[in-house]
């Protein structure tokens, strides 16, 4: 919620001011402006585009190790508990 009320607020205050003095008053660069400004507008202007996106990432990575060498770190593990 945080970040729809900044975005709004920072697209009306450059509608209003310009560049230069959005960039001042909110710390962030051009492209940050410009970047809320088109998600806003490539929705239809829908507020809900201001909304905050998810972290999580959307394509993940799994790791893969063959079962030879997993295997191997277990029984090393095992064998050595106390040597590290």
């Amino acid at each position: 919620m945080r970040k729809f009320r900044f975005g709004f607020k920072m697209i009306k205050f450059h509608t209003h001011y310009g560049s230069k003095a959005t960039m001042e008053a909110y710390g962030i660069s051009k492209a940050t402006i410009f970047r809320w400004k088109k998600r806003y507008k490539d929705s239809n202007y829908e507020a809900e585009a201001l909304m905050d996106e998810s972290g999580v990432p959307k394509v993940v990575r799994r790791r893969e190790v063959p079962k030879e060498i997993e295997d191997f770190i277990i029984r090393y593990r095992q064998e050595h508990l106390r040597s590290w």
